[in-house]
């Protein structure tokens, strides 16, 4: 399984990445610098360096390109403000689903698996992913972190 990851804090990195090498092959895409995105443990990171007067939101088409690119099973997102805006329209874009505040996260028979809370977290759901990309919003301290390098894309 193939998976992106994506934050718009670079302090998700690490445990996005322990997520998503739980299920199988990462790579990463950041809005920062080149060595910046070298510290991020992917096998593969593709950077844009931040343009002034650009917001976060601005990067969602290169975003798209990149998933179109990958053709990742899935792309976690760090899920704070901004990341919650992005994974709804990457999944509208997608035509799926976004799921969100997810834990025990499996990867079973091609989908996407986890409980996600509702009733303010008094009752928990089982959910999966529906279609070919799941985009997932991932909340912190949901993994312990990882470390390690990548090879960086410009």
């Amino acid at each position: 399984m193939k998976i992106l990851i994506f934050s718009d804090k670079a302090s998700f990195y690490p445990e996005l990445a322990a997520g998503a090498a739980a299920l199988g092959e990462v790579s990463a895409y950041t809005v920062d610098s080149a060595e910046k995105a070298a510290q991020i443990p992917a096998a593969a990171v593709y950077y844009t360096a931040p343009a002034e007067g650009n917001m976060f939101e601005d990067y969602l088409p290169t975003l798209k390109e990149i998933v179109a690119q990958e053709k990742p099973n899935a792309v976690f997102i760090g899920a704070t403000k901004r990341g919650k805006y992005m994974a709804a329209r990457l999944a509208a874009a997608l035509g799926t689903a976004a799921l969100t505040d997810l834990s025990g996260i499996t990867a079973e028979e091609g989908q996407i698996r986890g409980k996600q809370p509702y009733y303010s977290g008094v009752a928990v759901s089982a959910v999966a992913s529906q279609g070919s990309v799941a985009v997932v919003q991932i909340t912190a301290d949901s993994y312990d972190p990882a470390h390690g390098t990548a090879a960086v894309c410009e």
